[in-house]
C-alpha cells in the first residue's frame, strides 16, 4: 500500500511562498507567481490516469520549465523528461502509449507551448492542499531514446534535502546553471534545491561560456552548476574574473584534477563532483584518458567514448581530439598509459566536437565522428533498393515510406496532429517560434 504524506509536494519544495525564484527576463519571479503559474499548466492537462506521463522539450527557458514541471506533478502526472530538446531523443518519448500531453518552449506546432501560454494568460490560483503519494513516480529519465531511472515523490523529497544540506545556498543567493532544463542534475540541483533553500536560479539556460560568464557577473552568482567541458573553460579565466562565486558544483562527470588545482588557485572555488561518489570502472577509464588527454600542450578539447571487447575482456577506446594531426601521436602514448597492452585505441583529430549548446557530449554523437553507427557498431553500407511506384500511382500495402522519410510538398501533419517518428523537424532542437513551414511550403 503506498505511504501518504499529509502536506502537499508543492509545499515541501517551495516552502517560502514570498521568497524570489527566479532572475533573468521575468524580473524577479517569486515563489507564489510560479505556483500560480503551475496550476496554470495543471489546468491545461488532461486528467491523470494510472502510469500517464508527459513529455517535455525544453532547452531555453528554465523558468516556464520548473512552472511546467510543479504544473505536471500537481496534475497527478509523472514528467517524462528527454536528455535534451533534440528531435531524436524527444519523439520516443512522445510517442510512449502512457503519454497524455507534450510541453515544450520550442514552439513548435503541437502540444503546449508553454511560455507562450503562460505569457499570454492571467494570473491562476493558488493550488490546493492535496496528500502525497510517496511511492508516485514523479520523474522518469532517458538516455538517449531509452528510459533510464523513475524517482518516486519520496526518493525526489530525500534526494532535494541531502543536497540542500550539503550545497548550502543562502536565502536569496542566485545559482547559475550551464546544463539543459531537463537533464536530472539541473532538476534537483538547478531547481528544486534553490526553490526550498530561497535561493534564486536563472530564467534562461546560457548556451555557451560568455553567456554563462555574463550570469555570474550580473548576478554576482554564490554557485555554478556546470559540466567538466564548462569547467575548463571557467578555470581558464583571468585571476579575479569568476568573483564573488564560491562554490561549483561539477555534474555529468567529474572534473580533471588540472581542472581542481586551476579553480582552486587561481579562484579560490571549492569544487563539488557528481553527486554518487562511486564510479563505474568506464566511467573511471573515460575520465582517465580525458585527462591524459588534455595534457598534451595542443590539445583543447577531448571526448572519450569506450566500448567493451573480447567479451566484455577488455576495451576499445575511442578519443577525438580537438587539436592538429601532428598531437595524435603524443595522445596515443599518453593514453597507452592508462590503458592495458590487450585494449585497442582510435585517435582522430577532429575541428571540433559534435557538443549540444549546453556542452555535453554523447557516445552516439561521438560515435558518428568516427564513421560508426550512433550505437558504436562498424558500418557496412548495406544498400536495400526499392522501387519507387510509377508517377500517379498509389503504392501498394507495404510500400509507404519509412520511418525518417520527407513527406512530399503538401503532405505535411494536418493542425492538431501529433507527430509520430520521423514527422518532426530535421535533427537538432526543435524549431523556434516562427520556424515551422506554413501550408504547401
Amino acid at each position: 500500500m503506498s505511504r501518504t504524506a499529509h502536506a502537499t509536494l508543492l509545499s515541501k519544495l517551495c516552502p517560502r511562498l514570498e521568497a524570489p525564484a527566479v532572475f533573468g527576463a521575468h524580473q524577479p519571479l517569486a515563489v507564489e507567481t510560479l505556483l500560480r503559474q503551475a496550476a496554470l499548466v495543471a489546468a491545461a492537462l488532461p486528467a491523470p490516469h494510472v502510469g500517464s506521463e508527459v513529455a517535455f522539450a525544453f532547452g531555453r527557458d528554465r523558468a516556464a520549465f520548473a512552472a511546467a514541471l510543479l504544473g505536471t506533478w500537481l496534475a497527478g502526472h509523472s514528467a517524462a523528461l528527454p536528455e535534451d530538446a533534440r528531435r531524436e531523443n524527444v519523439v520516443p518519448v512522445l510517442s510512449r502509449p502512457s503519454n497524455v500531453a507534450f510541453l515544450h518552449d520550442t514552439g513548435v506546432g503541437t502540444g503546449v507551448w508553454v511560455p507562450d501560454m503562460l505569457a499570454s494568460s492571467s494570473v491562476g490560483e493558488l493550488p490546493r492542499e492535496q496528500a502525497i503519494d510517496m511511492d508516485r513516480a514523479l520523474v522518469l529519465t532517458f538516455n538517449g531514446q531509452t528510459e533510464r531511472r523513475r524517482i518516486t515523490a519520496g526518493a525526489l523529497l530525500r534526494q532535494v534535502a541531502e543536497l540542500a544540506e550539503s550545497m548550502q545556498l543562502p536565502p536569496g543567493s542566485c545559482v547559475v546553471s550551464g546544463l539543459s532544463p531537463t537533464c536530472a542534475d539541473e532538476v534537483v540541483r538547478g531547481i528544486l534545491v534553490p526553490l526550498q533553500s530561497g535561493a534564486l536560479f536563472g530564467a534562461e539556460v546560457p548556451c555557451a561560456i560568455p553567456a554563462l560568464l555574463d550570469q555570474i557577473h550580473e548576478e554576482r552568482a554564490h554557485a555554478v552548476i556546470a559540466t567538466p567541458w564548462h569547467l575548463r573553460a571557467l578555470a581558464a579565466q583571468p585571476v579575479g574574473a569568476l568573483e564573488p562565486l564560491a562554490t561549483v558544483f561539477s555534474c555529468a562527470g567529474a572534473p580533471e584534477a588540472v581542472t581542481r588545482r586551476q579553480l582552486a588557485a587561481a579562484h579560490h572555488l571549492q569544487v563539488v563532483g557528481p553527486q554518487n561518489s562511486a564510479v563505474a570502472p568506464d566511467k573511471l577509464l573515460v575520465q582517465q584518458l580525458v585527462e591524459v588527454a588534455l595534457s598534451v600542450n595542443e590539445v583543447s578539447d577531448v571526448g572519450v567514448a569506450v566500448l567493451p571487447s573480447n567479451g566484455g575482456q577488455r576495451w576499445q577506446a575511442l578519443l577525438g581530439i580537438v587539436a592538429p594531426e601532428s598531437a595524435i601521436e603524443a595522445v596515443g602514448v599518453a593514453a597507452q598509459s592508462v590503458l592495458q597492452p590487450e585494449d585497442s585505441l582510435v585517435v582522430r583529430a577532429l575541428e571540433a566536437l559534435p557538443r549540444t549548446v549546453h556542452g555535453t557530449l554523447s557516445d552516439a554523437d561521438l560515435f558518428l565522428c568516427f564513421g560508426r553507427g550512433r550505437d558504436g557498431e562498424e558500418l557496412t553500407f548495406a544498400l536495400d533498393w526499392r522501387e519507387l511506384p510509377v508517377a500517379g500511382e498509389l503504392p501498394a500495402a507495404g510500400e509507404l515510406p519509412a520511418a525518417g522519410e520527407v513527406p512530399a510538398a503538401g503532405e505535411l501533419p494536418a493542425a492538431g496532429e501529433l507527430p509520430t517518428a520521423g514527422e518532426l523537424p530535421a535533427a537538432g532542437e526543435l524549431p523556434a517560434a516562427g520556424e515551422l513551414p506554413t501550408a504547401g511550403e
